[in-house]
């Protein structure tokens, strides 16, 4: 059902008084679901990166270049951890390559410290290196995900502006390090089966108009090295840039609250809280770690989303209505 009303004539049906009704009141038990299941917290060491892919509005980007300060840093860790809410992820990335980040291992090492949580980060893998390979391997990590946007040199460096070889040896090498780090080691549960290597190594290719002609080779390619690889759609950054992509989300009518709303926290590098990770820009700041705590600044924000839901109301957070995401969410309550 999800994917047919994504497109004509089904998504008509979205728009309905009927389905309308329904839907908020499954999206009402949808919150309750969410809010006993976790929230995912990102944060933005830093906004520094190396690529200027094609996609990616980081070039428009008016805030200010930086890094964020270790007691910045450890104080949302620590609020996060203390909050009583359940963590499902930190994610160690927001509008920038956190491999720029020097300190991004011992980062890492430091939320690990903290609990058992799910560390995550997004990287081109570009800046790899032996010895950071070796890092990230030691550090804790959970789960990298890797945007590679092509699998030919030509296409892969028209979109992401990064060199082809380089980016390509650094994967296949961390995929191999981990390898032999697992063999090494002979990481194997109480039945003698062997355990699942960390970090996962998951591999994204944004699906483009300059892609569309590798995005099968691409899958044909990762699959059996990388534990999964992704596709995703292209998004429009609230509005901020029209991607040439032949998959494209075509709802359209009365705006939906996000998950976002209720289930996750995005912080930059100087401490503040943005409505969410699209806002590469901070337009819509929400909260400050600096003033206030993590749980404090997450009831505020489960408080817009139930304005959004209640009363259509969406008066404070306006870039939403020209978000694309926001149409999808249609079908991502389902």
């Amino acid at each position: 059902m999800p994917k047919l009303i994504t497109h004509k004539p089904f998504s008509c049906l979205v728009n309905t008084p009927v389905y309308r009704k329904l839907y908020s009141r499954k999206i009402r038990k949808e919150t309750a679901k969410i809010e006993a299941g976790g929230i995912y917290i990102n944060i933005e060491t830093t906004n520094a990166c190396n690529a200027d892919c094609l996609m990616c509005p980081h070039s428009k980007m008016k805030r200010a270049p930086g890094n964020m300060n270790e007691d910045i840093f450890r104080l949302i860790v620590d609020s996060a951890a203390e909050s009583g809410v359940h963590i499902r992820e930190f994610v160690l990335s927001g509008f920038g390559e956190p491999l720029a980040d020097k300190n991004i291992f011992d980062r890492i090492a430091y939320v690990k410290s903290k609990g058992p949580f799910y560390v995550k980060i997004f990287s081109n893998a570009s800046l790899l290196t032996q010895e950071k390979t070796e890092k990230l391997l030691a550090s804790g990590l959970d789960e990298i995900v890797i945007s590679f946007n092509g699998i030919t040199k030509e296409v892969y460096e028209s979109i992401m502006k990064l060199p082809f070889e380089r980016s390509m040896e650094n994967v296949l090498a961390l995929l191999e390090a981990r390898r032999r780090r697992t063999e090494d080691r002979g990481q194997r549960t109480e039945d003698g089966r062997r355990t699942t290597p960390n970090p996962k190594i998951v591999l994204s290719c944004v699906r483009l108009a300059d892609n569309k002609a590798e995005v099968v080779k691409f899958n044909a390619f990762w699959k059996g090295k990388a534990d999964a690889v992704l596709k995703p759609i292209p998004e429009n950054w609230s509005g901020s840039m029209e991607q040439d992509s032949p998959w494209k989300y075509d709802i359209k009518g009365r705006l939906w609250p996000c998950r976002g709303m209720w289930d996750t926290l995005d912080f930059t590098w100087d401490g503040k809280t943005i409505l969410c990770c699209r806002d590469y820009d901070g337009r819509v700041i929400i909260g400050d770690i600096k003033k206030e705590a993590v749980k404090d600044i997450l009831a505020r924000k489960r408080a817009m989303g139930i304005r959004q839901l209640e009363h259509g109301d969406f008066s404070d957070a306006k870039i939403c209505k020209s978000c694309d995401t926001m149409n999808k969410n249609n079908i991502n309550w389902l």
